[in-house]
């Protein structure tokens, strides 16, 4: 029996070649320019024991603040504290639904969640793969 090549395309057929328009990042030269510096931090760092909170962080915090220009700065443990406190801090109440996309990562939900709130899960638009705002 032999097999008849039909027409239809391969993958290979839809691989687009695209040239980056950005460079990419130097790891080296940072490296090379605060590497010292660095290694003197991380040392500070275990021969306090102090890995949350403390003296160290307390400083990181202050220059942010200063480096961004604003008022304060928290240093949190992960994306999923900095959702919830982000979700406290606008003033989202216990109990009441906060809209994300249905196909969002566990930590949004989570986040949610732990905030008090219920998720309220939204269709994308498949165009710009955000909310879709006929879903709302």
């Amino acid at each position: 029996m032999t097999r008849r090549r039909t027409n239809r395309s391969t993958l290979a057929d839809h691989v687009v070649t695209m040239k980056p328009e950005l460079p990419c990042i130097d790891l080296v030269d940072p490296e090379v320019e605060l590497g010292g510096e660095l290694v003197q931090i991380l040392r500070n760092v275990l021969r306090t024991g102090t890995y949350i909170g403390g003296p160290l962080v307390d400083v990181f915090e202050q220059d942010f603040a200063q480096f961004c220009e604003v008022k304060h700065c928290v240093a949190l443990r992960s994306g999923t504290d900095a959702l919830r406190l982000t979700l406290k801090g606008v003033g989202v109440q216990q109990g009441e639904s906060v809209i994300t996309v249905a196909n969002a990562p566990v930590a949004p939900i989570e986040s949610i969640l732990e905030a008090g709130a219920f998720p309220e899960l939204v269709d994308i638009d498949e165009r710009t793969c955000s909310i879709d705002p006929v879903s709302l």
